[in-house]
């Protein structure tokens, strides 16, 4: 895991001048199980394992525990939205 550190401020226009509103820290995944997988994309665990069968999804397997990258799910999805024909323009 990776740690992203945020600033948070806000555009006071009446004043013209930024506030700070407060620092945040957040931990970014560089891999997730199975079941976290399955969670962030809305996939079922079982999908996930014909994905992985199929070489449509990355995963590596490190002391008998699967692991899917984090890119390797993000690609999953986008590659999905700019295939699919029926996609609406925002």
């Amino acid at each position: 895991m990776t740690d992203q550190c945020w600033v948070v401020h806000h555009l006071d226009q009446a004043h013209n001048r930024v506030r700070l509103i407060g620092v945040m820290s957040v931990t970014v995944k560089i891999s997730y199980s199975i079941p976290e997988a399955a969670e962030a994309s809305s996939l079922s665990r079982s999908m996930l394992f014909d994905l992985i069968r199929a070489g449509e999804l990355d995963s590596v397997k490190v002391r008998g525990r699967r692991l899917i990258p984090a890119e390797a799910l993000h690609r999953l999805v986008s590659q999905t939205r700019d295939d699919c024909p029926n996609r609406r323009a925002a």
